[in-house]
């Protein structure tokens, strides 16, 4: 397995080191158009053993962009184990069903094939439970597809190795399939691709239109009591959440019209589906509280668990005195489109007992960038952290998990804590990526981290197709280093091979350009394609 880094520097001209591994030990996808092989929409952590059958990676549910991951045949003291013990564990080979002996799961062996059979192997599902709702288990493959036969599709679909096709409109689609694209149905990924109402992302179904609330936001209208509806727009949008928060309905979409929101939201009832959506009209969607949290999804009161989920898109936090942007505390999910967050005195992102994903956003000038805690998961995509001014831009606490997939990431010194620092030992995944600091760049013990296919000023770090750039190099990748503008500069054209992408990665960067299409396709690290 070769860990041969490419090194740059610069005098007059870049220079390329000549060695790069186009195969990965750790690599992970997102799905671009067929259907997960488990539901759960989320970067998943490397594998820590592998089995030794050829397996490979098979394409999940784009709709929350999630990561598979290919194992190595040559992990651990074995590496001939064939059926019925395809898994090396400990100094012997062992089926799946004696992983957990040595405090090993499925999902840990290979997060695509979390289940175990009674044939002793990991598998995709078993039963169609294990599929959610969209899905159906395939009874021979063993793997999550849209359909196993014609009727699982409806209408005058037709099923074909898993997908339901022959559509024409996103009508004829099933709702769990509710996007017909290329003639296929499949799993929506963005609120646009359900115009009446928003798309539930993270499983990739639409809320249902005759089950959803709208409620409307104006700041410019004069405050008063309001239905907050089409005719009688609230003027402050933590009216709107609260009416959700109170209202029997499950699902509510609350459209935000441009201009300065200065309370707090949080969605604090359990049940709920809630998505808040800026409408850019002259001016953003922006929230500047003056002390508190800005956006937060949990129960601050009994501190129960709620099965919740927050959908923010196209928002800006602007710190003011907001000690943190936005938290997710022991709810279902918190997920960020195209948010920005600047300025606030805390983390801009925080998630404890939570999932939280956040694609094509940016955070820059925090106090700290993200921190993930106890049972909290962070997920980025597509997004640029930089710029902290008291911590670590990514920060782990007391079992925290990390994953990022086509994410820049900088660290300019201000405080010497690096790029990523890990106050426990933590799950951390990064691939395709950009981590680069001035010193300190990974505080976590060795080993914990999984890196592939990453640009970093971190030397040494074992990984697949690792691009090391020094420190004083680094600055002029980007468009603008000192400015705060990450975004590939002319010197960045020479890392158009320092990603690997893969079939089901996320088919845009950060700004909406296309990234190539195809397997194993090299690609720009980071956010942004120049």
């Amino acid at each position: 397995m070769s860990a041969c880094p490419r090194l740059f520097a610069w005098s007059a001209a870049l220079v390329l080191g000549a060695c790069f591994n186009p195969t990965g030990q750790s690599t992970e996808a997102t799905s671009a158009s067929s259907p997960p092989t488990a539901p759960t929409d989320g970067l998943t952590t490397a594998d820590t053993v592998a089995p030794t059958t050829g397996t490979t990676r098979e394409p999940t549910n784009s709709s929350s962009d999630s990561i598979t991951s290919e194992p190595d045949p040559t992990i651990g003291e074995c590496s001939a184990c064939e059926r019925p013990t395809p898994y090396c564990a400990g100094d012997g080979c062992v089926g799946c069903q004696d992983l957990p002996a040595h405090g090993l799961t499925c999902a840990e062996v290979d997060p695509a094939r979390p289940h175990c059979d009674g044939g002793g192997e990991c598998v995709g599902c078993i039963l169609d439970e294990d599929c959610g709702q969209s899905y159906k288990c395939h009874p021979e493959l063993k793997t999550c597809v849209a359909c196993v036969m014609h009727s699982d599709c409806g209408g005058s679909l037709t099923c074909d190795d898993g997908q339901c096709l022959g559509c024409v409109t996103s009508d004829q689609c099933p709702s769990g399939l509710p996007v017909c694209d290329g003639g296929a149905c499949r799993t929506c990924r963005a609120h646009s691709e359900c115009p009446a109402t928003a798309c539930e992302i993270d499983i990739g179904t639409c809320f249902p239109p005759a089950e959803t609330k709208h409620r409307y936001v104006d700041p410019q209208v004069p405050c008063q009591d309001s239905s907050c509806d089409v005719g009688s727009p609230c003027c402050a949008a933590y009216e709107a959440v609260d009416q959700a928060n109170t209202d029997v309905s499950a699902y509510h979409v609350i459209h935000v019209k441009g201009g300065v929101q200065t309370a707090l939201i949080r969605v604090s009832a359990p049940g709920k589906r809630v998505a808040i959506l800026g409408e850019f009209d002259g001016s953003e969607a922006e929230f500047s509280v003056e002390a508190g949290q800005a956006i937060a999804l949990g129960d601050d009161v009994g501190m129960q668990y709620i099965d919740s989920k927050l959908f923010v898109a196209n928002v800006r936090v602007n710190g003011s005195l907001t000690t943190s942007a936005m938290v997710c505390s022991n709810a279902a999910h918190l997920w960020l489109d195209e948010v920005t967050v600047t300025g606030t005195l805390g983390p801009a992102l925080h998630t404890t007992g939570c999932t939280l994903t956040a694609r094509r956003s940016l955070f820059l000038g925090n106090s700290t960038g993200v921190s993930s805690a106890a049972g909290g998961v962070a997920r980025f995509e597509n997004s640029i952290i930089g710029d902290t001014l008291a911590g670590a831009p990514l920060q782990i606490v007391d079992g925290g998990t990390l994953h990022l997939l086509y994410t820049t990431v900088v660290d300019k010194g201000n405080v010497g804590e690096g790029v990523l620092k890990c106050i426990t030992e933590a799950p951390v995944t990064i691939r395709n990526s950009i981590l680069v600091g001035v010193g300190g760049e990974i505080q976590c013990m060795p080993g914990g981290p999984s890196i592939s296919h990453t640009v970093t000023t971190v030397a040494g770090w074992p990984g697949e197709g690792l691009t090391e750039v020094t420190v004083d190099a680094a600055p002029a990748l980007f468009a603008d280093h000192a400015g705060g503008d990450y975004h590939l500069g002319p010197n960045g054209a020479a890392l158009d091979t320092s990603a690997l992408r893969l079939a089901s990665d996320p088919l845009l960067d950060i700004d909406g350009q296309p990234r190539p299409p195809g397997d194993s396709v090299p690609d720009f690290a980071g956010a942004d394609r120049p």
